[in-house]
């Protein structure tokens, strides 16, 4: 009785194994998802600048956008998402940058006036998959100027305030506005006196811009960005 229980496992367990070799076993682990995010650098430094970026844990600093001429930017880059290590070529300071999945951003490059600043900030503008509401325009103000003082900017044809108290590295965020052509001015806070126009920006239904106010407090200029 006990050899027949035995024989009876024996062949169950050959059945087993049978079974088995015939299943197709995944050999590796499925991949992690390579999530990714759109990112451009717009740089605010008065001369050219290389960027170097890389992830956190790694091999060395990689060229990442060399050659941003002044008030110029990368246009957006495929930059895979996390916490990125980023520093300019001819600078030793290393900044840590976070970098959202499925989010675009946009990095400013600042003029540095003391060496505890960051040279680096960024600014959120929308996930990939989002939109801005039909029958608006959307534009925000960055302060990249070297100056203690506070700006507001102003629609130039009526000094109608638009976004008030930028300060260095300061941003409006987005404000929306009836699509059109707008010519923006810049002004020390409270006063109407204009210092710099940008050239005639158009807001399209549907569509975001970045303006930046570049330069010193003696020499300002505005331009445009287009948000991708």
């Amino acid at each position: 009785m006990q050899l027949k229980t035995i024989l009876g496992l024996v062949s169950v367990g050959m059945g087993a194994l049978a079974l088995l070799s015939c299943v197709d076993l995944p050999s590796t682990a499925p991949e992690f998802p390579d999530f990714r995010s759109q990112t451009r650098f717009i740089n605010a430094e008065t001369g050219q600048v290389s960027v170097l970026l890389e992830q956190t844990v790694g091999a060395g600093l990689s060229s990442f956008a060399a050659n941003i001429d002044p008030q110029g930017d990368t246009g957006y880059r495929d930059v895979p998402a996390g916490d990125r290590l980023v520093k300019l070529a001819a600078d030793p300071d290393t900044t840590l940058l976070a970098v959202n999945a499925d989010a675009k951003l946009t990095v400013v490059i600042f003029p540095r006036a003391a060496v505890s600043e960051t040279r680096f900030r960024g600014y959120q503008e929308r996930r990939t998959f989002d939109s801005v509401p039909a029958d608006t325009a959307q534009v925000r103000f960055i302060a990249a100027a070297l100056s203690a003082a506070s700006y507001d900017i102003v629609n130039a044809s009526d000094t109608t305030v638009v976004a008030s108290g930028l300060a260095l590295r300061g941003s409006s965020g987005y404000v929306s506005l009836a699509p059109g052509n707008y010519t923006f001015g810049v002004v020390e806070t409270d006063s109407t006196t204009i210092l710099a126009t940008a050239p005639a920006v158009t807001l399209a239904d549907g569509k975001r811009s970045t303006v930046i106010v570049f330069g010193t407090a003696a020499s300002l200029a505005l331009k445009n960005f287009q948000d991708d």
